[in-house]
């Protein structure tokens, strides 16, 4: 597996391929992975195994798994381009929520599985595969949160079912990586699959940026992204993205953000089904975008959808106040059981019986 188009997320998208990807190797399941199936620390690449014994060593504290995309392992597309010598140049450019919430003396055992490029499909594949080895381990997962959405909903000639699993393409795709449909799907699969583990699910919304000049990977690159441009002449695609620019001009961001289908942002019919999935499954969620400015933003991303450490902050504070809503609402007495048996060391920590209250926090 090593051709271009099985260790990229994108295989069409000339805007977001083109770049060095030896930071991927091929994974016959998921496409691709981190060398080694390593994960984000705080200032390197980490192995599973030594990550599982760091936490073997921490027993007591509250186990965090961080499933994402890019937004959740840190990237920086303006480290990003042609002839780049070092391919981790993205990473470890500022704090992510992982990192934010290790700093906390409570949240150390807060994993970074985040991986770029990933959708909600491999991201429902990638979470039971990590079950599974924290299962062996007799790792108990204490909650999830769940931050896809940015490039299912971008273009790409085929939907990832159709190069990942050889399944037919959906009827009426517009391109998508991930059809609306199967988005809601994928993301329903892995909080029944957090359940399964006994691993209370939080969904993230991803923060847009909806002030980003459409089609623009990287304002330091921009000349990359104009050669892109050239490439698609003549296309439906080219014809969107012009039109994009000129609602963009007249200032119109969201409306131009949602005709923008090259750069992963979150569309809205995303967006809305995302909200509603965790109503439907009483799962809570963290949403942002309310608490960021539709203009002059540059504190909260570092780029066209990637948060930055201001909002980074927020999301990390949302998790810290839905796990102390978790807390307030156990019996006393379930409280003490549990205190005993992180002290013994207990293998396996539950909160069975904490009110799947639904709730948003904005």
């Amino acid at each position: 597996m090593e051709n271009k188009e099985t260790v990229s997320g994108f295989s069409d998208n000339p805007f977001m391929i083109g770049y060095d990807n030896r930071i991927f190797e091929g994974d016959e399941e998921l496409g691709f992975r981190f060398p080694e199936s390593e994960l984000v620390g705080v200032n390197e690449f980490m192995s599973l195994d030594s990550l599982i014994e760091d936490i073997k060593k921490k027993t007591g504290y509250p186990v965090i798994l961080n499933m994402g995309d890019s937004s959740t392992s840190g990237w920086n597309g303006n480290k990003v381009f042609k002839g780049n010598e070092d391919p981790a140049a993205p990473f470890f450019t500022y704090r992510t929520y992982s990192d934010i919430l290790r700093e906390h003396p409570t949240y150390q055992n807060t994993i970074n599985a985040g991986v770029p490029g990933y959708t909600s499909l491999q991201g429902r594949k990638y979470l039971e595969r990590l079950f599974k080895i924290f299962s062996r381990a007799r790792i108990q997962t204490d909650y999830v949160t769940i931050y896809f959405g940015n490039n299912d909903a971008t273009y790409n000639k085929h939907e990832d079912k159709v190069r990942l699993d050889a399944k037919k393409e959906s009827q009426n795709a517009r391109g998508e990586r991930v059809t609306l449909k199967d988005y809601v799907r994928n993301i329903e699969a892995m909080i029944e699959t957090a359940r399964e583990y006994s691993a209370k699910p939080i969904i993230i919304v991803p923060a847009i940026h909806y002030d980003w000049e459409p089609g623009i990977r990287s304002n330091i690159h921009r000349k990359e992204s104009l050669e892109a441009l050239k490439k698609i002449e003549g296309t439906e695609l080219a014809k969107e993205l012009q039109k994009a620019g000129e609602l963009y001009e007249k200032r119109k961001y969201r409306e131009a953000c949602e005709i923008d289908r090259v750069l992963p942002r979150l569309k809205k019919d995303y967006r809305k089904a995302l909200l509603k999935a965790g109503r439907r499954t009483r799962t809570p969620v963290i949403d942002i975008q309310r608490q960021i400015p539709l203009i002059n933003n540059e504190e909260y991303f570092v780029d066209y959808c990637h948060p930055f450490e201001k909002a980074n902050k927020i999301i990390s504070e949302k998790i810290i106040k839905i796990r102390n809503r978790d807390i307030f609402h156990i019996p006393i007495n379930q409280r003490i059981r549990s205190i005993i048996r992180c002290l013994k060391k207990a293998d396996k920590r539950d909160y069975n019986g904490i009110p799947l209250d639904v709730y948003t926090i904005h």
